[in-house]
């Protein structure tokens, strides 16, 4: 399971700009009442992923899920291919920034 929110993402049907999922984070807002939490999903068509985002980043961001899977399988099959060091390399970097760590897993 991974640390994020699961994909697929979306646009939030409400204004400004929020990244939303289906699926609800870890310890979603788990401070407010039931109804509080409603009301927010009802708002924003889903649970809020990224709030207030510019609509210049916002596919980029909705894409992360997908791209991080592609990432994953590219670095795979390169890695079972024999394939070039330094795009493994750069794929291992992008994977590691994407899951906040150091090292490719």
């Amino acid at each position: 399971m991974p640390n994020h929110t699961p994909g697929p993402w979306r646009k939030s049907k409400s204004a400004g700009g929020a990244v939303v999922s289906s699926f609800p984070p870890k310890n979603f807002n788990d401070k407010l009442k039931p109804a509080a939490q409603q009301a927010l999903l009802d708002y924003h068509s889903g649970y809020v992923v990224a709030d207030m985002v510019s609509w210049e980043n916002i596919d980029l961001i909705i894409a992360a899920p997908d791209l991080l899977a592609a990432a994953e399988t590219a670095h795979m099959t390169l890695i079972r291919q024999g394939g070039d060091a330094r795009a493994i390399a750069r794929l291992e970097a992008a994977i590691a920034k994407a899951k906040g760590g150091d090292a490719c897993s």
